[in-house]
């Protein structure tokens, strides 16, 4: 991916509080909203175990 550029990952309506995956330039990504309503966008990766975030992931 290319540092410092903005890439569209999701409209405003596929944006909710359940995660949903996004794929981008060949990554995995994991859409949400937090709970302020704001669109948040994480590496789809666990850096803990490497296992995927969207479906199991907890927003608090």
């Amino acid at each position: 991916m290319y540092i410092n550029f903005w890439y569209p990952m999701a409209t405003v309506e596929e944006v909710g509080e359940k995660p949903i995956k996004v794929r981008c330039l060949g990554q995995g990504f994991v859409v949400f909203r937090g709970d302020d309503g704001m669109a948040r966008c994480l590496s789809n990766t666990c850096v803990h175990r490497g296992g995927s975030l969207a479906g199991i992931m907890t927003v608090s």
